[in-house]
């Protein structure tokens, strides 16, 4: 079983370092397990004792922490398997080995603890199938050619054990099998969540016109830039439409929507490349933020933005004369370190977006040139509401 190449890279990386240890795991408990069998070596194989320990505790002990050591690093798929294969196939000849020392007549029974690792191999470390396959295969040959050494088993004997074991590492493969497919299909299936999560949360933060960031990823936009402890200077446009009403009134809602997309294009068209977030604020109002910007550089990116939409020449169905589309853009700034004083910032681009409406709409405030004049770093204490500003 194999996933195409991308897709197996994803799973080897979100599975491999926790495959790793719980391999560690399950392999110190396997080390601890397979010298407790000194015990059944007393009863079974007395006459080898010793040679038993010494298999054991000084060639079989230090090669499994040693493969220990080599999980620990967390190595690539083919390593962390194979060395695992290998030292299961290991372990095997080791049993049969220390059985073949013996002239004990329960030495064929002692043996039997190659099942043992086949077990282990396939259910509790989980090998991936086909490694699983080879291991149970080098254990299976191991142990017939154990049987073949003990020269008082019957035919019969021989054969009974040859297909009892084979049967226990057909059904240890299905097994293998099996769990391998359900841990495949349990990472699809997470993968298949996570991808409609993720589509879900772009469509909750797009708004569907046109295709911009919603109120609701500016929220979470501004929860965002309050929460860096930098606390950088972010600055705010805010754009209306101008006459949009106007529009509206004269061809439709429909024609008035095909408005907004293509300002809305425009807007992406000059942000593109820069540091930003553009956000459809309401209606025909657009809003942007500008990380790392000043009240000077929002006002020259907001000239750029009015130019493109007056450039783009689009008629103003709303006037009888050659009128185009425009907008008007306010811009404030500060450093927003709280919810509070973000709202304030954008209360400040909307009180400059008004002051852009009364002065004649079609432009930026505050102006480049009025910030060389004075300097000016916020725009604070805005003026309320005009009443022309209010109809668009």
């Amino acid at each position: 079983m194999h996933f195409p190449p991308v897709l197996e890279a994803a799973f080897e990386q979100e599975i491999g370092a926790e495959r790793c240890r719980q391999f560690m795991r399950r392999g110190l408990a396997a080390l601890v397990l397979y010298n407790l069998l000194l015990f059944s070596d007393m009863v079974l194989v007395p006459d080898v004792l010793a040679d038993a320990a010494l298999v054991r505790l000084g060639i079989i002990t230090p090669l499994g922490l040693a493969v220990l050591l080599i999980l620990r690093m967390n190595p690539r798929p083919m390593v962390r398997e194979g060395v695992g294969a290998i030292m299961t196939v290991v372990t095997a000849a080791s049993i049969v080995a220390i059985a073949r020392m013996s002239e004990s007549p329960y030495r064929f029974d002692a043996e039997h603890a190659v099942v043992l690792c086949i077990i282990f191999a396939t259910v509790v470390q989980r090998l991936r199938f086909w490694y699983a396959a080879a291991t149970s295969a080098g254990c299976y040959l191991i142990y017939n050619e154990g049987l073949w050494a003990v020269p008082d088993l019957a035919a019969v004997q021989v054969l009974s054990a040859q297909m009892t074991l084979g049967g226990v590492v057909v059904l240890a493969l299905i097994g293998s099998y099996n769990l391998e497919r359900e841990q495949r299909l349990g990472y699809l299936m997470a993968l298949r969540e996570r991808l409609r999560a993720t589509e879900l949360e772009g469509l909750t933060r797009h708004d569907s016109l046109t295709g911009l960031l919603n109120r609701r990823a500016l929220d979470q936009s501004l929860a965002t830039i309050v929460e860096d402890k930098r606390h950088r200077h972010t600055a705010v446009l805010l754009l209306d439409i101008d006459h949009f009403k106007l529009f509206n009134d004269a061809v439709g809602h429909q024609e008035g929507d095909s408005c907004i997309q293509a300002v809305s294009r425009l807007l992406s068209s000059v942000l593109r490349g820069r540091p930003s977030e553009a956000f459809r604020y309401g209606g025909e109002e657009f809003l942007v933020l500008l990380p790392d910007s000043d009240l000077r550089t929002a006002s020259a990116v907001a000239e750029r933005i009015r130019r493109a939409v007056d450039g783009a020449r689009m008629r103003h169905p709303g006037f009888g004369d050659s009128r185009v589309v425009t907008v008007s853009v306010g811009c404030a700034a500060g450093q927003i370190s709280s919810l509070d004083i973000a709202r304030a910032v954008i209360a400040d681009a909307d009180a400059a977006l008004y002051r852009a409406k009364h002065n004649g709409r079609n432009q930026v405030f505050p102006s480049i040139p009025a910030l060389v004049e004075c300097d000016l770093v916020e725009f604070r204490d805005p003026p309320k509401p005009f009443a022309a500003a209010a109809n668009g």
